[in-house]
């Protein structure tokens, strides 16, 4: 890899934001975190290569963020991380409807997290 992949992630809780950050850093990406999708949506430029996001998130949702993205990008690479609150059919319908590319449940196992970020990341570079 000549330069590291861009990686935006979203979500609400500090903890749970600054893990992954700390995840991905370590195994050699640069990360760019926000705490609201709105936040998220004014940065978003070309140089992202993929966008985590979780889904519930006060102000606008992970499914609204992905929605607001396909309009500007419809080209990035998108992983949806969703808690326990959604129901197999709902979860379905963002992959069936192409707002996300991925779906992880949390809690996640980082082997479950790392796998689906470096399987984005090699659709997005053209190389799967």
């Amino acid at each position: 890899m000549a330069d590291k992949q861009k990686i935006m992630i979203v979500d609400d809780e500090p903890h749970i934001l600054d893990f992954y950050c700390t995840v991905l850093t370590n195994n050699g990406y640069h990360c760019v975190c926000y705490s609201s999708a709105e936040h998220a949506l004014k940065d978003l430029d070309d140089s992202f290569d993929l966008l985590i996001t979780d889904n519930r998130m006060p102000g606008m949702t992970g499914i609204e963020c992905l929605e607001e993205v396909i309009e500007d990008r419809e080209d990035l690479r998108r992983i949806m991380i969703t808690g326990s609150y959604g129901t197999q059919e709902q979860m379905s319908s963002i992959l069936d409807n192409g707002l996300a590319h991925s779906m992880l449940n949390k809690p996640c196992g980082m082997d479950h997290f790392m796998t689906a970020v470096k399987e984005q990341l090699a659709i997005s570079e053209g190389n799967a």
